[in-house]
């Protein structure tokens, strides 16, 4: 299996809009604001996003909707749920369970914000998240194995040559389906590894007069992502 790209975190860099109060200074935690947005980006609570955004739940979970079809996607690639030029080909039940699973997976991301925050030389700050990654892949990489060497000596020895049996799709989703089924199987009794670490740097260029754009430098985010799940080397 190969490490895909993760790019869900994407939506991390959207700007945002603080208020500011003349005169009375700014009311403004760089620490509630990421948190906000890794609950909702990987958990799927939308209620202080919203806030933060002034953006409506139901807009969020259109966006969040999406998200997950995209991450669905990337895990197909992951595990070869593809056809012969390398596309993502699978049915639409296998695709429901994959973003139902892709939620889930995610949502029991372990990430914990450090209670300190450092403010960087010009504008914005430096917040320590503290990341356990869930071993799935790693832990179900035997079990996986198994299944697909009998799978594939069902083929070799014809099992599936019968064509009014069983279609070049009904094919691909026996080996789709028995895939997930055993990831399923585990997402229930996760492991985590050792504690990693990232740096999140949030650019903060706000004023009393103007409205003030914040985003989370992309580099950071992509690095974070690759922590939340550890996949395959």
């Amino acid at each position: 299996m190969k490490k895909s790209v993760n790019n869900l975190l994407i939506i991390l860099c959207y700007v945002i809009f603080v208020v500011f109060f003349a005169g009375c200074g700014l009311f403004f935690n760089p620490s509630n604001h990421v948190n906000a947005t890794l609950n909702f980006v990987y958990k799927g609570e939308f209620e202080q996003y919203s806030k933060l955004k002034s953006i409506p739940v139901d807009e969020l979970k259109n966006e969040y909707e999406k998200n997950y079809e995209e991450r669905a996607g990337q895990l197909a690639k992951l595990l070869s749920f593809v056809d012969e030029n390398g596309n993502v080909k699978m049915s639409e039940s296998i695709k429901s369970q994959l973003v139902e699973f892709a939620k889930t997976l995610y949502s029991k991301a372990d990430y914990k914000l450090s209670d300190s925050v450092e403010k960087m030389e010009n504008y914005g700050y430096i917040i320590k998240v503290q990341v356990l990654p869930i071993m799935i892949f790693e832990d179900s990489k035997d079990q996986v194995k198994s299944f697909a060497d009998k799978y594939n000596s069902d083929i070799i020895e014809g099992k599936y040559n019968d064509k009014t049996a069983y279609s070049e799709d009904d094919v691909s989703q026996i080996y789709q389906q028995g895939i997930l089924d055993i990831l399923k199987e585990k997402i229930n009794n996760l492991r985590y590894g050792e504690p990693q670490y990232v740096d999140l740097r949030f650019i903060h260029t706000g004023n009393a007069k103007t409205d003030s754009e914040d985003t989370l430098c992309e580099e950071d985010v992509d690095k974070l992502s690759e922590l939340i799940v550890k996949y395959p080397s």
